[in-house]
């Protein structure tokens, strides 16, 4: 499957970003959050229990050493000091946490609350922002600024000349995952050109036209960069690049007429020679509007005058037909 230009993929997903199942998730997530705060603060006070007793073993060990050992009373009240130090920082974190976060019991009923209120915020912005996005007054500045304040930074890897995979990532930390159509400066660098091309070689080496083998690419959903259909002259080129051409009894045929190429295999001069002669006026030839070709008297004395022209035994003939074309 052909990747989608960047700001389709990019549009599409932020549409997505909030859904009843992204509400769903914000509001476990709030519940999540909130024990992994109660199990820190838990933590906190556990830490503190266990310096406190430090800093009271460390001070029974200072009363107990001899006054005279002054070496060892000097190390023990270094180290009830630093116990001392320890217990005061991890006491001001606790309260600091418990000032943040409140009695957890209490705090219980208004989070509840908090949290059902928000989600049927979210809710109400996942119904409106649909129509908010397609609206035409939103001018592209205005809908890029709208994705800057979701989007937090995007990771690109480029996988081929004409494919990028992206990563968003949207601002509290979800993500989405597309691949993107970045177009290519050539053919060569278009994804899937090497099955194209097979494709092209089987069907012309079959007798298709070009015409019929780029219809029938375009039903399978081959696309060029950017999405566009294959070309007629996308074909043609493809073809001939590979050394398929047409053979003689695949060129047009007109009843009663013979075109340019006929006429100079006829004859034995090259299409280009007898090209020249008309657009300098020498030969006058009826120019066919149903198949836009150049006919010719499908007739001897057709072959014989031009015969006449390239030896120079005349300097202008007149081979205009009224075929009906």
């Amino acid at each position: 499957m052909l990747a989608a230009p960047v700001d389709a993929l990019v549009a599409a997903a932020f549409l997505e970003a909030v859904t009843p199942a992204e509400a769903d998730a914000f509001e476990r997530a709030e519940v999540t959050r909130s024990e992994s705060e109660a199990a820190l603060r838990r933590a906190a006070a556990q830490q503190v229990e266990r310096l406190r007793y430090r800093a009271l073993l460390a001070e029974r060990q200072f009363d107990k050493v001899d006054p005279d050992n002054r070496l060892v009373a000097a190390e023990l009240e270094r180290r009830w000091e630093a116990a001392l130090c320890e217990l005061r920082a991890a006491e001001t974190a606790l309260a600091a946490q418990e000032r943040a976060g409140g009695d957890p019991e209490a705090a219980e009923g208004p989070t509840i609350a908090a949290s059902s209120t928000l989600r049927m915020q979210l809710l109400e912005i996942q119904r409106s922002l649909p129509p908010l996005w397609a609206d035409p007054r939103l001018t592209p500045a205005q809908r890029k600024a709208l994705l800057r304040c979701l989007i937090e930074k995007v990771v690109l890897e480029r996988t081929a000349a004409d494919r990028v995979n992206l990563r968003i990532v949207w601002c509290g930390g979800d993500w989405s995952d597309l691949v993107a159509d970045t177009g290519g400066h050539a053919l060569r660098e278009l994804s899937g050109i090497a099955e194209i091309e097979r494709c092209v070689a089987a069907m012309a080496r079959s007798g298709a036209s070009d015409a019929d083998i780029a219809a029938a690419l375009n039903e399978r959903g081959y696309r060029l960069a950017h999405g566009r259909p294959v070309l007629v002259n996308t074909v043609r080129k493809l073809r001939l690049a590979q050394g398929i051409r047409y053979r003689p009894e695949f060129r047009r045929r007109v009843k009663g007429a013979l075109t340019l190429p006929q006429l100079a295999e006829a004859v034995g001069v090259s299409a280009a020679w007898i090209h020249h002669r008309i657009r300098t006026g020498r030969i006058t030839v009826t120019h066919g509007s149903k198949y836009r070709l150049y006919l010719f008297p499908d007739e001897p004395a057709t072959i014989n005058v031009l015969r006449q022209l390239v030896r120079g035994e005349l300097r202008h003939i007149d081979l205009s037909t009224r075929q009906r074309d």
